[in-house]
């Protein structure tokens, strides 16, 4: 059975400007690579998103408990960009990527 997941990338804001700028030229569809972190301190179920090589946050709590046991055993079948939104209204973090997984 799959199963799709949609998610806005968390943390963007905290990352390097010019490269999140640079991620946010990518085209929808574009391949979005999920790496577990499992040492990470704040969340042991914690995953990184890379856009072109480029880290651009990590996908949400939530999400990534349910992700993390997919990803341990390897079944993780895809991971796209679906959606890059600007709203400078959102203050610190007015880039957000939207991305669609299936698994």
């Amino acid at each position: 059975m799959t199963s799709e997941f949609i998610f806005v990338v968390a943390g963007s804001a905290y990352r390097n400007r010019t490269l999140i700028c640079t991620a946010a030229r990518a085209a929808i569809g574009s391949e979005v690579v999920l790496e577990r972190e499992p040492d990470n301190r704040c969340d042991p179920n914690a995953i990184k998103c890379w856009i072109g090589g480029v880290w651009i946050g990590y996908v949400p709590k939530v999400t990534a408990a349910i992700l993390a046991p997919v990803l341990d055993e390897g079944k993780l079948a895809r991971a796209c960009l679906r959606v890059v939104l600007f709203d400078q209204r959102c203050g610190r973090d007015p880039i957000r990527f939207e991305v669609l997984v299936h698994t």
